[in-house]
């Protein structure tokens, strides 16, 4: 009893600070300038504002304009749709839930540490330190997407599934929540199923059968409730594979060469340091903690292996990411910080490793070199660059009426910037839709002629100050200007 106390002592005393600091990285991120991952942060921030007006089960049954059809999972809006519900549906509200869920995946990576580490307080904290500052952690930590939350989830699964006694029902529950969320988690689900299934055949015990049996039925209920749906509203279970598939076949052509390389090049791309740190630490361990690691640590290296090898087959035939494969892995990654943490501190009690200057010279100059490759031999991560339609967008949230419409000049997805910015859903639309492949870019006069057509008193484009039809200038911010149709 007293050893539980002290150990819920122990966990409350770290679970505080580590929420804080990552609550804090996240809002620096944001501080320094950072606005997204991509467009699909501003995109799923306009299904969140819809959302929040009107809740369903599926983010598509109150999206409007959405390229890919959103054949997006509803868990992220239904949490962001909550939000804004409570706080009203500004960007900086989704991007404070992007902030928050992210530290939440910082605490699962915490508890899932302790849990593989034997309730090793230390070990546990420094996995979770080190996932939080890593440059992807960080970015998606300050993100309006799920990616990093779903990634600690499937840590927390696979670390939960692990150990002498697996707790089954709980992992099922983590990967649950991330299977409502991406569809990456799906293919992990499949693996841990595998693994929940053999135990099922190994026990005797009628209870720890239904527990078993449990977790499967928990395990297939986000995919089954989704294929569901989608058979009754689109009469094909499978539409969001096709819509996916389509949409990344036309996006990227069909290059089978580079698929296959896509998640292993995302691998390395992603987090070269903490990789490059990875090797050194195998190197410098003896062989006897080599052994041990993998022994610990067999059933997730298996089913992230499995993971990696099922997500290729299936990029091979149009499915998966269709920008930044680095964010469907990344559960890997921070499972990889576990490994690390415990390695790291295992080296520092047996005295194998100590931070004499030479060794911190050493490590100084590895970390050069990984960032050396970051910059010059990786590919440099293209972000969302979205300044300046925020800024209008935000203008037009202050300062233009409800009963106004804004018509935005659609050359890329940077209305979806205008639109979440503005916090006006219905309000803001674009002069006409955007695929996979971009639009030309159009006339003055069609724009103009655009907005007459459907009655919107104010428009958005890439024209000068003085503009080329009759409009009023409001504001210019970069090339981008809000103007108001004369009468």
């Amino acid at each position: 009893m007293k050893g539980r106390f002290v150990g819920l002592l122990c966990t409350s005393w770290a679970v505080l600070p580590l929420s804080a600091f990552k609550l804090l990285a996240g809002l620096l991120t944001l501080a320094l300038g950072f606005e997204g991952i991509s467009d699909d942060d501003f995109s799923r921030t306009v299904i969140a504002q819809y959302f929040a007006l009107a809740p369903r089960f599926s983010p598509s049954e109150v999206a409007v304009d959405d390229p890919s059809q959103t054949s997006w999972l509803p868990l992220p809006f239904w949490l962001t749709g909550l939000a804004m519900r409570a706080f009203g549906g500004s960007l900086a509200v989704a991007q404070g839930v992007g902030v928050v869920l992210g530290a939440v995946a910082s605490l699962l990576v915490y508890f899932s540490a302790r849990r593989v580490h034997d309730g090793d307080g230390t070990k546990a904290l420094l996995a979770a330190a080190l996932a939080s500052v890593l440059p992807w952690s960080l970015r998606l930590g300050a993100s309006a997407v799920p990616d990093l939350f779903v990634a600690g989830l499937l840590v927390a699964a696979v670390a939960y599934a692990s150990g002498a006694k697996p707790l089954y029902l709980l992992s099922s529950a983590f990967m649950l929540c991330a299977c409502l969320s991406r569809y990456d988690a799906w293919v992990l689900a499949l693996p841990l199923g595998l693994v929940i299934a053999a135990s099922l055949l190994r026990k005797s015990a009628r209870s720890q059968q239904l527990r078993a049996i449990t977790a499967l039925a928990l395990l297939a209920l986000g995919p089954a409730a989704w294929l569901v749906w989608n058979h009754q509203t689109y009469a094909d279970p499978l539409h969001f594979l096709h819509v996916v598939t389509d949409y990344k076949n036309t996006l990227e052509g069909a290059n089978q060469a580079l698929r296959a390389l896509e998640y292993i090049r995302a691998l390395g791309r992603a987090e070269p340091e903490l990789l490059i740190g990875s090797a050194l630490l195998l190197v410098v361990a003896r062989r006897q903690l080599r052994g041990q690691l993998f022994q610990q640590h067999r059933l997730a290296l298996a089913c992230f292996g499995a993971f990696i090898v099922l997500l290729t087959l299936l990029g091979l035939r149009g499915g998966g990411p269709t920008h930044h494969s680095e964010r469907a892995i990344y559960a890997a990654h921070l499972y990889l910080t576990l490994i690390d943490a415990g390695l790291a501190v295992d080296l520092w009690r047996t005295g194998i490793i100590r931070p004499t200057r030479p060794a911190l010279g050493y490590a100084v100059g590895c970390l050069a070199i990984s960032a050396l490759l970051r910059v010059a031999v990786l590919r440099r991560e293209a972000f969302a660059a979205r300044e300046r339609e925020v800024v209008i967008g935000r203008a037009i949230g202050r300062t233009i009426s409800e009963k106004d419409r804004v018509i935005v000049s659609a050359t890329d997805f940077g209305h979806f910037a205008v639109q979440a910015a503005a916090a006006r859903p219905g309000q803001v639309f674009p002069d006409r839709p955007v695929g996979p492949l971009l639009n030309a870019s159009t006339s003055a006069s069609d724009f103009f002629c655009a907005a007459q057509r459907v009655g919107a008193t104010h428009l958005v484009g890439p024209f000068t100050s003085d503009p080329p039809f009759p409009a009023t200038t409001l504001l210019c911010h970069r090339e981008l200007c809000l103007y108001r149709r004369d009468p």
